[in-house]
């Protein structure tokens, strides 16, 4: 049977699986450093300063940041000593991006299943993240870093399906592998969407309803009740990341009603295209300087 977000939130089996995960023991409560930096994302008058406070109150954050500081991605190998020094290198919101990174991945680490297919989810992640920052800077009514940031966190359902609900999730696994389909198609057999996991985490975290309608919707980007622009942001992202070439504009009606309800032309959504693997590739960078 196929659900839709709203249909298995008001289903048995989706009851069920909300109590499974607001009442789960295996994932702690938000961690006060994550919780701060998306305050300092929030906040436009958030001062160096002030982010410095924040991650020299995490010794593991002050530690990912300067390993990463100190890469060759940036070019400062060994100059970086300080976290005053890395947000002067990098800039504030790099530091900023880089250390939100690392705390989501720090927070979800497990040695639970396939290590790839974590990083491979990170990796995901992050690209979705830096495509929705570019299509925000095309058509700038958001900040660009709130749509960093919604990009970020669109999978955190399937993060907590690989670490929480292991079983489930490698059943799931097969089901796809079997019926030669995409995980959110045999999600949707199984009766188990990352989509309603994330939301139901994001609700016990706290996070802002924005973020919640993203996660809920962004398979399913017509449905939302709210917050139309931002989740249709995070599908046109979450649809480039997963592509290995440019989705053609003109054949896919859900692609092209998303970007008309967002001003971006066919010629706006060929140059998002050509930026794809250049920002897959810095996700991939960036996995690799945080894991």
């Amino acid at each position: 049977m196929m659900y839709f977000p709203g249909q298995l939130a008001d289903s048995d089996s989706g009851k069920c699986l909300r109590t499974r995960v607001l009442e789960t023991q295996s994932l702690p409560p938000i961690p006060q450093t994550l919780l701060r930096l998306l305050d300092v994302i929030q906040n436009e008058e958030t001062s160096a300063n002030e982010l410095q406070d924040i991650i020299l109150g995490d010794q593991n954050l002050t530690a990912k940041l300067l390993k990463a500081a100190n890469s060759a991605y940036y070019g400062y190998s060994g100059k970086v000593s300080t976290v005053s020094r890395a947000v002067v290198a990098l800039g504030f919101q790099e530091v900023r991006n880089t250390c939100l990174c690392a705390l989501l991945m720090q927070h979800f680490r497990t040695n639970r299943g396939n290590q790839q297919d974590q990083l491979r989810l990170w990796q995901h992640s992050f690209t979705t993240a830096g495509l929705a920052r570019l299509i925000v800077s095309l058509r700038p009514w958001i900040k660009t870093e709130e749509g960093y940031v919604m990009g970020l966190l669109h999978d955190l359902g399937r993060m907590v399906m690989m670490i929480s609900f292991h079983d489930d999730y490698l059943e799931i696994r097969r089901l796809a592998t079997e019926s030669n389909t995409s995980l959110f198609v045999a999600e949707e057999e199984y009766g188990m969407l990352h989509t309603m996991v994330g939301k139901w985490l994001a609700i016990k975290w706290h996070l802002p309803v924005v973020i919640q309608r993203v996660i809920e919707y962004h398979h399913n980007p017509l449905n939302t009740p709210e917050y139309h622009k931002e989740v249709k942001l995070v599908y046109l992202a979450n649809r480039l990341a997963y592509a290995d070439k440019s989705i053609d504009y003109s054949a896919d009606d859900l692609v092209k009603e998303c970007c008309r309800q967002l001003y971006i032309s066919s010629d706006d959504w060929r140059l998002l295209g050509e930026k794809v693997m250049c920002i897959n590739k810095e996700a991939m960078n960036l996995v690799n300087m945080l894991k």
